[in-house]
């Protein structure tokens, strides 16, 4: 698919023009000083300074212009991929323990603490069965203040034996925000 044109592209092309057009006045004044004879660009001398001048400055403006906003776009770049480095990132993954017993581990993997995080489990799940349901824990009912990078909290859910009945479901799903 082809590129449309931005806008730095049309300001390149006026910016030509601009150079090709005092080109053009350089070379007829020239050609008029060589014969030395009545010419229609006799005065031309100081109109070609006063264009020259006018041209350098309008590209002095426009590529001013255009190299600004190149460096805005670049910082704002910059902030972006820095603040998403930097951020909280938590997540939750299933692990065993002594290879039979299946665990859900959250863990902020990110470089800052997350602040207020709450987690949610959306079904009832009782460890081993028939213990205390995990979804009552205080892990999923109350607010973390401060969840530091490197911090993990697990959870023994049951043998894999006992999973898929009706307290303990073979899916689910832990939410953290």
């Amino acid at each position: 698919m082809r590129k449309r044109p931005d806008r730095e592209d049309y300001v390149f092309i006026i910016i030509m023009f601009g150079v090709i057009a005092l080109l053009w006045f350089a070379y007829a004044y020239q050609a008029c000083s060589a014969v030395e004879t009545h010419c229609l660009l006799d005065g031309l001398k100081e109109w070609q300074t006063l264009l020259t001048g006018i041209f350098t400055l309008i590209a002095a403006i426009i590529a001013g212009n255009v190299a600004l906003r190149a460096a805005a776009r670049q910082i704002s770049a910059a902030t972006d991929q820095y603040a998403q480095t930097v951020r909280p990132f938590v997540i939750a993954r299933l692990n065993t323990y002594a290879g039979v017993i299946f665990m859900p581990e959250i863990e902020n993997i990110g470089r800052s603490p997350a602040k207020n995080l709450r987690l949610g489990i959306d079904k009832d799940f009782f460890e081993f069965g028939d213990r205390r349901n995990i979804k009552d824990s205080s892990a999923f009912t109350r607010t973390i203040s401060h969840f530091a990078p490197g911090e993990k909290i697990s959870f023994y859910l049951s043998q894999g034996f006992n999973m898929d009945s009706d307290r303990t479901p073979s899916s689910f799903t832990i939410s953290a925000e």
